[in-house]
């Protein structure tokens, strides 16, 4: 399904990533757990802007799945934004991934495995497949992921690797682009 939405829908979105971007600023100086609340508003918000073209899912009624592999940092905050969404007709579900095998059935991956090489063996995995890659990471865009967070001023910011995403088949829309600290092209 093509993930095109009316401008008065991605406005809407764009203003809630606003908002969370301004709450980080708090957030941010409070907590880890703090930090990501504010990521996984994120994450939710991030799916609002790509496009899979089509082949990020099989049906018009499957889930958009959002796996976290490699530990747990939500503290279930993820969870109950996802139970809340539907994002084009989709209801979106979060799934912890104990294998990178079970990468395939994500369209949003957040890796948040500790060891660099970790990491990568994630990436790797996705790499080809119409999955985002997410994660926080200081070299993670440079590594071959596609957004980083990242903590400036006290703020959650995001970085984004486009050409990572292109070469996996999905456009971030323009709208997301211009919000990012950095845009790898």
């Amino acid at each position: 399904m093509n993930f095109i939405f009316k401008r008065s829908s991605r406005w809407r979105a764009l203003c809630i990533l606003a908002v969370a971007l301004r709450a980080g600023a708090i957030q941010a100086q409070q907590s880890a757990p703090a930090d990501y609340q504010v990521k996984a508003a994120f994450l939710i918000n991030f799916a609002r802007f790509i496009d899979w073209a089509g082949a990020g899912f099989t049906n018009a009624q499957s889930p958009l799945v959002i796996g976290v592999y490699g530990g747990a940092p939500f503290h279930g905050w993820l969870g109950r934004y996802a139970g809340a969404q539907s994002i084009a007709g989709h209801s979106v579900e979060v799934r912890h991934l104990s294998s990178l095998s079970q990468l395939g059935g994500c369209q949003i991956v957040y890796i948040a495995a500790p060891e660099a090489w970790q990491r990568k063996d994630a990436i790797a995995a996705a790499a080809g497949s119409p999955v985002l890659t997410v994660g926080d990471a200081a070299d993670f865009c440079d590594s071959g992921g596609m957004i980083q967070f990242v903590i400036q001023n006290n703020r959650v910011h995001f970085a984004i690797n486009n050409s990572a995403a292109r070469r996996a088949g999905l456009a971030i829309s323009s709208q997301l682009l211009a919000l990012a600290r950095r845009v790898k092209k």
